[in-house]
């Protein structure tokens, strides 16, 4: 079966299961047969893989299909505002984690949990229990956590905690943050040179549809997180024009490794064992270009939307770092607030879930290498104009 036969199949047996033809914007097509075709000639799924990822297909084209129902059913959805979130960036493994979820703390705040990414459309009309969603993630991350637990070491999750708005982005199949591209590593070649516009209006109506669910936006930003956006600034505050973003900054020596053993750790839970290390390197070094485009796009947006912050205060006192941010859209956190981030962040110590172990040379890599590829990057950060010095 062809790619796009294939694609099709896929697309007819979702739109089977919800009776729903209607998949919003055609835009998400060719990067969704682009995926299939990357992941199936790639060859490396057993039949149990297989049937995961048409599953996760089937999950994310199921919900393309009931937002734009949604949609078309009630079209004030369209009309919710959600124009200010607060977005943190920066590559994998700079305390942006830390960060988005010691801001979750803040009761203004919309926040979007991990069930709610994963199944934004409700199963049917509202019960008298808690929503069976949650139930079904926490069954998931059960099953995780006793066949991988290293992968919920290196990134713990809960249902009903806060998780990255990629999982949302993932429904436009036009990102490299979907995991089935460890069994299609062709695809990212071709989806980084793609325009992520169509991506983060999908976005933007999912977000949208999630507020409406929750009786609108209510005086409430949202707080988003994901590393996928940093070389994405443009576009990013063109979908959100009044957005606050955060960047999150460590030194690319520590970077690399860490988010390396992270990737090592997805491939073998996702089963692509089959991967080098030495690949999982490159791919990893490649992520240098996402600060390169950063660095060329903040020159077009305004300065005062941006704040940089070091992995060495988010990890020593992110109280004051989410103070910060919150002065810089005009409100002065209260210090019931403050000292609420600070139990939290007592709470959760770094190092919780075990001390690390890598190293570059396990993965191809040399300090040289990593200075090379990050060099733009280093003279941003290091020269008299650092926006960490400004911060």
């Amino acid at each position: 079966m062809t790619p796009s036969l294939r694609a099709a199949a896929l697309m007819s047996a979702a739109g089977d299961l919800l009776g729903l033809r209607d998949f919003g914007d055609p835009a998400f097509r060719e990067p969704f047969e682009k995926l299939v075709e990357a992941v199936d000639s790639a060859g490396t799924l057993d039949a149990t893989w297989a049937a995961a990822f048409d599953a996760d297909m089937t999950r994310l084209l199921c919900t393309r299909l009931a937002i734009a129902a949604a949609f078309a059913e009630h079209p004030e959805i369209a009309d919710e505002e959600l124009d200010d979130p607060i977005v943190i960036t920066g590559l994998a493994r700079t305390g942006t984690t830390k960060l988005h979820r010691a801001l979750a703390v803040v009761p203004d705040f919309q926040r979007l949990l991990l069930w709610q990414a994963l199944f934004p459309t409700p199963w049917g009309p509202p019960g008298p229990g808690p929503d069976p969603r949650i139930a079904v993630t926490e069954q998931q991350l059960a099953v995780l956590r006793e066949q991988h637990p290293d992968m919920m070491a290196v990134h713990p999750v809960e249902a009903t905690e806060p998780e990255e708005e990629v999982l949302l982005l993932q429904l436009s199949f036009r990102t490299v943050g979907t995991p089935w591209v460890c069994h299609g590593y062709s695809f990212i070649d071709w989806v980084v040179q793609q325009d992520q516009t169509p991506a983060y209006a999908d976005l933007k109506r999912a977000l949208q549809y999630l507020q409406w669910q929750d009786g609108g936006r209510r005086g409430r930003p949202w707080v988003l997180k994901a590393p996928i956006h940093l070389h994405a600034l443009e576009t990013l505050l063109k979908t959100f024009p009044r957005a606050t973003v955060v960047h999150c900054h460590r030194d690319p020596q520590q970077v690399v490794p860490s988010s390396a053993h992270m990737q090592e750790i997805f491939h073998r839970a996702y089963g692509a064992d089959h991967v080098p290390l030495e690949q999982i390197g490159r791919n990893v070094l490649l992520s240098a270009q996402s600060w390169d485009a950063n660095i060329e796009q903040r020159a077009r947006v305004d300065a005062a939307q941006v704040l940089d912050v070091d992995y060495a205060e988010t990890c020593s006192d992110v109280s004051a770092v989410v103070a910060r941010i919150l002065r810089s859209r005009g409100t002065e956190p209260a210090p019931a607030l403050l000292a609420a981030i600070t139990a939290w962040e007592r709470s959760h110590p770094p190092g919780r879930t075990g001390a690390p172990d890598y190293t570059l040379d396990r993965y191809g890599l040399t300090p040289h290498q990593v200075d090379e590829a990050f060099a733009a990057y280093r003279a941003f950060v290091s020269g008299p104009d650092s926006p960490l010095r400004r911060g």
